[in-house]
C-alpha cells in the first residue's frame, strides 16, 4: 500500500510487481515509485470526493 503525504487517507494500492525503486525529488533513495509505462503496472486509488475533478472519471499522471 502507497501511503499519501497530506493525510486525507487517500493512499493507493500498488498492482502488479512495482517497488520503491529510485530516489525521490529530495534525493531519498528507495523512496519513490519507477514505472515503466507498462499497462500492467500501476498503482491503484480509491474513489473519493477529494479527487473528485468532475465528470465523467478522469486518469491523471504525475511527474516530478
Amino acid at each position: 500500500m502507497t501511503q499519501e503525504e497530506s493525510g486525507n487517507g487517500n493512499n493507493g494500492t500498488v498492482n502488479s510487481d512495482v517497488t520503491l525503486t529510485t530516489a525521490d525529488r529530495f534525493g531519498n533513495e528507495n523512496s519513490a515509485y519507477s514505472l515503466d509505462g507498462n499497462s500492467d503496472e500501476y498503482i491503484e486509488i480509491p474513489w473519493s470526493s477529494q479527487l473528485a475533478f468532475g465528470l465523467p472519471p478522469q486518469t491523471g499522471n504525475t511527474l516530478f
